[in-house]
């Protein structure tokens, strides 16, 4: 009786943290088709805006993939070396388009502040931040395809049903430490944005438009740190309760 009323609380859980992947790729979704609709009526969203929300969708999707399948309850091997390519390679590329975003708002802040002519490699700045997180995360795909091809019986799925892992092998946690480099640099730049935006609060009151773009990207990326900073404690072990995937689809 225990054990099938165990049965039951962790299909529950298994269901909320899909619907949950479900309901933060589709709210993404939201966002990106209203940004597109702005932005073809006048409006201004720079390419890394777009790149951190499709990373977000990806990010989602990554997780609920089983589910798409069909194979949440049992995958074949396939599927769970698909699925754990892109769980593992979700968190560094949430993290790094977070990254871009904030840089390019860094800079428009420094740009902005004091009035410093855009530079001739600005494009090639801007190319970098769109395409390094992509590369990136292409990178660790392909390379947990191979690793989980090459050695099948290290890839598993998770005791608490809801993703598949890599077992007996230290790159979850070389994946985590890119994360957690990626979340360092984000904190220290958006402490580097407050500060500058503090020191020059009295020009602020000519550049309302710029100031409020400023705090919807920083409010936005509240949630990206939460998603992040979570993930990174999920590739670091895989001993933590269905509550913990929950607490991965709720920071999304």
């Amino acid at each position: 009786m225990d054990r099938q009323s165990s049965n039951g609380t962790d299909n529950r859980g298994v269901q909320a943290f899909v619907a949950l992947q479900i309901l933060g790729a589709v709210l993404f979704v939201m966002i990106t088709t209203t940004a597109f609709v702005a932005q073809r009526r006048g409006g201004s969203r720079h390419p890394t805006f777009f790149s951190f929300c499709f990373s977000w969708i990806v990010f989602c999707a990554s997780y609920a993939l089983l589910t798409f399948a069909g194979q949440q309850e049992r995958p074949d091997h396939s599927m769970c070396t698909v699925h754990a390519a892109l769980v593992y390679a979700a968190p560094p590329l949430a993290g790094s388009t977070t990254v871009s975003l904030v840089t390019h708002l860094l800079l428009n802040v420094h740009l902005a502040l004091y009035k410093t002519a855009k530079k001739r490699g600005s494009l090639f700045v801007s190319i970098a931040l769109v395409f390094t997180p992509w590369i990136i995360w292409i990178s660790i795909v392909i390379g947990v395809l191979f690793f989980g091809f090459h050695y099948p019986d290290l890839v598993q799925f998770s005791s608490n049903r809801t993703y598949c892992i890599l077992i007996k092998t230290s790159l979850p946690n070389l994946l985590s430490s890119w994360t957690t480099l990626f979340f360092a640099i984000l904190i220290v730049e958006e402490i580097v944005i407050g500060v500058l935006l503090y020191r020059n609060r009295d020009l602020l009151r000519g550049y309302n438009q710029s100031a409020t773009m400023t705090m919807r990207v920083m409010v936005l990326t509240i949630f990206a740190r939460s998603g992040i900073a979570v993930a990174f404690v999920y590739t670091v072990t895989d001993k933590l309760g269905i509550q913990f995937d929950l607490l991965i689809g709720a920071s999304e």
